[in-house]
């Protein structure tokens, strides 16, 4: 069964990377290395040096652990108090380092629907931070709403 996911990105990765190479992703200086080879120690000292903090390391392991081919995303990209919907995609790969894009931190993705930057606001999804999961019934809400 699949999960739902909202992401919020920069506007760049969004027009570059994001679109281009049909993928979505997340980065962090400091965590330089395909996350998934990370040992807890590893983590645990990137967090001590100040270099990430627990919360993005939970974003990190939402998106190489627990997100699952087939899962489904709703992407945003704006403010911090905003949310506006740029693109709707079904993951379609698991996760993976690659050094030469950003963000390094990738998945495949098809797109099932793309809107033009700025997108559409949805008010319910303003207080995204970078990747949450939510409901299939906040996915369907979301959904209506773009209809």
């Amino acid at each position: 069964m699949a999960n739902f996911w909202v992401m919020k990105t920069i506007r760049e990765w969004w027009e570059g990377d994001f679109r281009n190479h049909r993928i979505i992703g997340i980065d962090e200086e400091g965590i330089d290395d395909n996350y998934l080879t990370l040992t807890n120690n590893d983590i645990n000292a990137v967090i001590d040096a100040g270099i990430c903090n627990e919360e993005r390391d939970r974003f990190f392991r939402n998106f190489c652990k627990y997100m699952e081919i087939g899962d489904y995303v709703i992407i945003g990209s704006s403010k911090a108090v905003q949310f506006n919907v740029v693109g709707i995609a079904r993951v379609k790969s698991d996760y993976y380092f690659d050094i030469n894009i950003e963000p390094r931190h990738c998945r495949d993705v098809e797109f099932l629907k793309i809107l033009e930057y700025p997108g559409k606001p949805v008010a319910r999804l303003k207080r995204t931070t970078r990747l949450e999961y939510i409901s299939e019934q906040d996915f369907i809400e979301t959904l209506t709403l773009l209809i």
